[in-house]
């Protein structure tokens, strides 16, 4: 009763299904193999956050569990009926009769529970995170970590987009080099749509060229681009990846018509309060800066003054996460079907 009733300050169980949704690897069943491998790998990653959120919650039910049932073992050898035989036995012969009781009630419990996996991880997410609650409130250090677990999962969140991105641009471009190479799209289509504040002064149809010298490294010195000249572009930066805007400028070049499933998957607001709040925890030690407070009218993020530092818990962090984790999805489906149309 007192682990239903603690203080549940950090709302841990709410991330629980901040990735839900999301297909398995090898499950996608997209129009073009040549693009499952990005794919497949988001899944991984997605898995990764998923799995960074579980641990805590399973490893501290698990550890509960086992104190209990190594309890109820020492318990079932005080029955008379073996109490005689097991003083008998050698210390050793004594731990496996032990382990034996141990191994039998836990492979009983699994079991019972193997026909709802889904059912079983929910309820000991559900006696976990009651259970961390518990602690937490009494033992500072371990509220830290879970703090930290929180944060962790919103930065690998952010990660997983961001690589996405850049691996799905690189297989679309390589698939469909004929009509996506050529860069030919406003730089800036997708950055006035969202309303970022940072946009590229650079002309639409800059010449693209490719590097002689990527060329001979991606190639092994074969020259047979046909099918990486993405790779090559993305090797010589002539778009890079390592930011909202930027993203948003590659793909803007690339798929110049016809976009609007694509657009409407990178311009989602919730990529941006994910970046924001990512860069917050990363390069601002949490704390709200003039940059962070001036985006929060229209950015969904936790609120805080200048200095101090934003409340992060676990229905924060789903919030954030979950709406660009499904953006992710998104945008495989609309590059995916993009490419199908228009070859």
């Amino acid at each position: 009763m007192e682990v239903s009733h603690a203080d549940d300050r950090l709302k841990y169980a709410s991330l629980a299904g901040s990735t839900a949704n999301i297909p398995k690897g090898g499950e996608w069943n997209l129009k073009n193999p040549s693009l499952e491998i990005a794919a497949n790998s988001y899944s991984d990653n997605c898995n990764r956050v998923n799995s960074l959120i579980m641990q805590s919650p399973i490893q501290i039910h698990l550890a509960s569990f086992y104190m209990e049932i190594t309890a109820q073992a020492h318990f079932d050898i005080q029955d008379p009926e073996i109490t005689d035989t097991y003083a008998k036995l050698s210390e050793e012969e004594k731990e496996q009769v032990i382990q034996a009781i141990i191994t039998k009630r836990s492979e009983a419990y699994y079991k019972s529970h193997l026909k709802d996996n889904a059912g079983f991880k929910e309820h000991e997410i559900k006696l976990g995170t009651g259970l961390l609650r518990l602690i937490a409130n009494r033992f500072p250090d371990i509220e830290d970590g879970l703090k930290a677990t929180i944060s962790s999962c919103i930065i690998l969140a952010w990660t997983s987009i961001e690589v996405l991105s850049g691996d799905l641009w690189e297989a679309s471009v390589n698939t469909f080099p004929q009509r996506l190479a050529k860069l030919v799209g406003s730089r800036n289509r997708l950055s006035k749509l969202s309303g970022d504040d940072v946009q590229s002064d650079r002309a639409k149809g800059s010449a693209v060229t490719l590097s002689l010298q990527k060329i001979l490294e991606e190639t092994s010195g074969s020259f047979e681009v046909k099918e990486l000249v993405g790779t090559i572009l993305r090797r010589q930066e002539e778009c890079t990846f390592i930011s909202l805007p930027a993203i948003r400028e590659s793909y803007s070049r690339a798929f110049d018509k016809s976009s609007a499933a694509i657009d409407a998957a990178l311009g989602d607001k919730s990529l941006d309060a994910l970046s924001q709040v990512r860069h917050l925890l990363v390069h601002s030690g949490g704390k709200a800066d003039d940059r962070y407070i001036a985006k929060l009218s229209y950015l969904p993020m936790p609120k805080a003054d200048k200095g101090r530092e934003i409340g992060i818990d676990g229905e924060v962090a789903c919030n954030l996460i979950k709406p660009a984790i499904q953006c992710g999805r998104a945008l495989i489906e609309a590059v995916d079907d993009w490419i199908s149309s228009n070859r």
